[in-house]
C-alpha cells in the first residue's frame, strides 16, 4: 500500500451540489462526532478512530474550514474535511473523504468532496491536493473526474 497524491488547479471549474434524492449535505457540528466515528471507523480502520481522535484530529484540526457531511434520515453516511495546513497557506487539504458501505454508489463521495472544493474556492484558493492510498480505486476515480491530476512517484502508481 503506497500513498499517491493528486492536485487539482483552478478551483473556477466546479460543479454545484447535487445530491440524489434523500440525501441532505451539511457542515457538522461537535454534536456529529459520532457520526463521523461511524464513517471513518469503516473506512479507515486502521486509524483507529475514536471520539476523541476525531474531535482533534477532523472536527478541531487547525486550519479546518469545516467538516462537511451527507446524511440520510438524520444518520450520518458520508463526511469530508476542508483543511488549509498552516505550512502550506495557498493550498487546500482535502481530508478523509468517507462514505459508508450501505449508501455507496449514489455519488456520495463526489459530492461531498465538490462539498470540500467550493469551501477552499470561497477561502480564496487556487489550489487543492490530496493524498490517498493507490488500493483506493473508486476514490482515485472520483478525484480523476473532478479534475485532480496524479503525481506518481512510485513504479505502481500508473498502473
Amino acid at each position: 500500500m503506497r500513498q499517491l497524491r493528486m492536485r487539482k488547479t483552478p478551483l473556477s471549474d466546479l460543479p454545484g451540489v447535487q445530491l440524489p434524492e434523500g440525501f441532505a449535505l451539511r457542515r457538522a457540528t461537535e454534536a456529529d462526532r459520532a457520526g463521523i466515528l461511524a464513517v471513518l471507523a469503516e473506512c479507515f480502520p486502521e486509524s483507529e478512530w475514536t471520539l476523541d481522535k476525531v474531535a482533534a484530529e477532523i472536527l478541531g484540526i487547525p486550519g479546518s474550514l469545516g467538516t462537511f457531511v451527507v446524511e440520510k434520515e438524520l444518520a450520518i453516511v458520508a463526511c469530508a474535511t476542508a483543511v488549509v495546513w498552516p505550512d502550506h497557506p495557498d493550498e487546500g487539504y482535502v481530508h478523509y473523504v468517507g462514505v459508508l458501505a450501505e449508501a455507496r454508489g449514489n455519488g456520495l463521495g463526489y459530492w461531498v468532496s465538490v462539498a470540500v472544493l467550493h469551501a477552499f474556492a470561497a477561502h480564496g484558493l487556487r489550489v487543492s491536493v490530496l493524498d490517498t492510498d493507490n488500493h483506493r480505486l473508486s476514490a482515485i476515480s472520483i478525484y480523476l473526474k473532478l479534475g485532480f491530476e496524479p503525481h506518481m512517484i512510485e513504479d505502481d502508481h500508473v498502473e
